[in-house]
């Protein structure tokens, strides 16, 4: 079935239903359409009169005796009241009423129409419920809403779990003569495709990574470096790496950290046993085992994305990226921290952030909204990138020297100097969704 015939389908389904409300409210129907119906004689006691309140006044024409009788109509959806001694006849079995029809009458018929059109038109775009939400909730849970919506992120502090057993784990790397990239647990923690021209150092937190306590799989891929913008053909025979994973916890004084038990030792090159040259990359892999007290469900249950079309999901999560780029565009605040919710509500208990984490996490976002001289540059240059056992996707900067770098980017000014700001994000479709969700 094509668009057009979903479409009226749609449209005659809303409108049968509106009929229906119609139809089954006489009063409704003589008062709106002014259409001819046949009824019971009914009467209203003089004591429930109180004031005059005519919604027509039209005549009743007796097809036996030809008498003419005036009368009104009473709706179903408020009392009326009426002076002592009018008298209030309704359509009886062999009577027929004729009410004219308004112009206003015309008018509120149009704008049913167009009301069901529009309503049609947001269930083929699967925003109903946005549609329910502008229209039917009350102001007042409008105003709750806005105001959760305002302390969501910063009040994740309230949700984290197990603050006195925290346990920060770190991935010390350091690499020369080579681009890489780092995964823990098939999420990527950390990679460089900048010109090769020393070594690479960084600690890189690796608890967003880690979901649960037990055996954590790391995986180092090796590419050829870039030099002056151009990457070489094969690696480097003078390769540098080393890289461990360490456990670091709050001192008890609470003014620095130290280290739990001894670094694992993941990987070190040059050595005899791992050899590299001549070759354009060289893949890495190995087993680190880590305890935190925490649970997080992540993306285990979510969709197996590999084996979608590719093209379909690159549209998909080319729109969601454009959607995160807009809203900040937009300075739609409320907007962004829904759509980071649930990557928020997941790292803030991985990182086992404090009220005055939760408020840096709120600020890093908001501050983006007060960027000086902000430009929202295109998202361009880009790929798809499949990763956590096939369960993430991301779009990820495809040239050098930003390969692998986020999408959504804001060009500002700081110190007379125009600077970038870079906004990650990782998606996946939780289990029978089948829509993408913001999850790191």
């Amino acid at each position: 079935m094509n668009v057009y015939r979903r479409f009226l389908l749609l449209l005659l389904v809303v409108l049968l239903v509106i009929w229906g409300f119609i139809i089954s409210d006489k009063a409704f129907q003589t008062n709106f359409l002014g259409k001819r119906y046949r009824g019971i004689v009914t009467a209203i006691d003089s004591s429930y009169a109180r004031t005059i309140e005519y919604d027509y006044s039209y005549q009743i024409i007796y097809p036996d005796s030809g008498r003419m009788d005036t009368a009104v109509v009473v709706t179903r959806a408020r009392k009326r009241f009426f002076e002592p001694g009018s008298e209030i006849v309704f359509v009886r079995k062999n009577a027929t009423a004729q009410l004219p029809f308004r112009v206003v009458d015309y008018a509120f018929f149009v704008l049913l129409l167009a009301g069901s059109v529009i309503v049609v038109y947001l269930l083929m775009k699967g925003s109903i419920f946005l549609f329910a939400c502008l229209f039917f909730t009350p102001l007042q849970n409008n105003a709750q809403n806005s105001k959760r919506i305002t302390n969501a992120i910063k009040d994740l502090y309230k949700q984290v779990k197990f603050t006195d057993q925290a346990i920060e784990y770190r991935a010390n790397i350091q690499v020369g003569a080579s681009s890489f990239e780092f995964y823990v647990n098939d999420v990527l923690v950390e990679y460089y495709f900048g010109n090769a021209n020393g070594t690479f150092n960084t600690s890189a937190p690796v608890n967003n990574a880690i979901l649960k306590s037990g055996k954590q799989k790391w995986k180092l891929i090796l590419y050829a470096a870039y030099l002056d913008g151009k990457q070489e053909k094969d690696l480097s025979p003078n390769l540098l790496v080393d890289i461990n994973i360490e456990g670091l916890k709050e001192t008890p004084d609470r003014k620095g950290v130290r280290p739990v038990g001894t670094p694992a030792q993941l990987i070190t090159l040059p050595n005899k046993e791992q050899g590299t040259g001549g070759k354009p990359l060289a893949v890495y892999e190995g087993t680190f085992e880590a305890t935190v007290p925490y649970e997080l469900l992540g993306w285990t249950n979510s969709e197996p994305l590999a084996k979608e079309d590719e093209k379909k999901l690159l549209q998909e999560v080319l729109a969601a990226n454009q959607h995160y780029l807009d809203l900040f565009k937009n300075k739609d605040i409320n907007g962004i921290r829904e759509m980071v919710y649930k990557k928020e509500q997941e790292t803030q208990q991985a990182n086992f952030d404090n009220r005055e984490g939760s408020m840096e996490n709120d600020a890093a976002y908001t501050g983006v909204l007060d960027l000086p001289g902000a430009e929202f540059l295109p998202i361009e240059h880009y790929k798809l990138k499949i990763f956590g056992d096939g369960r993430l996707v991301a779009l990820v900067r495809a040239d050098f020297p930003h390969i692998d770098e986020p999408v959504v980017r804001i060009r500002y000014t700081k110190n007379g100097k125009r600077k970038i700001r870079a906004l990650y994000g990782v998606f996946h479709k939780p289990a029978g969704s089948g829509r993408l969700e913001m999850i790191r």
